[in-house]
Parts: structure tokens; C-alpha cells; sequence
């Protein structure tokens, strides 16, 4: 058993809804907070690269609640119920920046959000596969 998976269970949800607390500031606060566009800015500061920091936000996203949620529900009803949830909440994120004074919806990170939530599913499904009997 891994040292993650042997956390008290308060810690294991408390990372998650804090990753996605973090989305949420990131994501939703005003285009010209200085907080969030000094991390764009880091990163280059280019639609590319502001798309990749999405889709790592979002793979992360689901492989954190994925990993709290575990411990109480078979593994795969809770890979379908996180995928879903958090791909919901990535177009809801994206589509609430229209109204957000310096900020604006980009289909690049509509895609890249979408995407991370894709990819943190399937990295998941690897490892339970790799994992003998790791699904149930």
C-alpha cells in the first residue's frame, strides 16, 4: 500500500477540494489580477501554454478526487462519476469567464480542459489495469 494511499481520510479529501479551490482562483478571478497572471506569464505567457497549464490542471483535478473518493466506492463507479463531474465543472469554468472583467471563453481551453479530464481518466484506467485485479 502506498504512503498516499494510507492518509487519514480527512486529508484525503481536503487535497482535492483544495487543488480545485486553486482552479477556481486561477481560473475565475479578474484578467487583471496579478496573483494568476504572473503563473501564465512563467509559462511563457502564450494561448499554448496557457492551454497546457488547463490540461494539467485537469488531469490532476480528476486523479485527486479519484484518489479521495476510492476509499469509499468501487473504484471504477468512481472514475465514471469524477470524469463526468469534472468535465462539467472545467466547461462551467471556462464558459463563466465570458462574464469576468479581463478575461474571456477560449475554445483552446474549453478543448484543453476537456482533455486533461480525458487524460487523468485514462492515465487512471492504465495504472488499475497494470494493477492485477486493481478494478473492481
Amino acid at each position: 500500500m502506498s504512503i498516499a494511499n494510507r492518509l487519514p481520510l480527512p486529508i484525503r479529501w481536503f487535497v482535492p477540494l483544495g487543488w480545485t479551490l486553486v482552479i477556481l482562483y486561477m481560473t475565475l478571478s479578474t484578467g487583471n489580477n496579478q496573483n494568476v497572471s504572473w503563473v501564465s506569464k512563467m509559462a511563457g505567457g502564450t494561448e499554448i501554454t496557457d492551454a497546457i497549464g488547463h490540461l494539467v490542471m485537469f488531469t490532476v483535478l480528476v486523479v485527486l478526487w479519484h484518489w479521495a473518493g476510492s476509499s469509499y466506492y468501487p473504484t471504477v463507479t468512481v472514475l465514471k462519476g469524477v470524469t463526468l463531474l469534472c468535465f462539467l465543472f472545467g466547461m462551467s469554468v471556462e464558459a463563466s469567464q465570458y462574464w469576468i472583467e479581463g478575461r474571456g471563453m477560449s475554445w483552446l481551453d474549453f478543448l484543453a480542459n476537456g482533455g486533461g479530464v480525458l487524460l487523468g481518466a485514462r492515465w487512471i484506467l492504465y495504472q488499475l489495469q497494470k494493477d492485477k485485479g486493481g478494478i473492481k
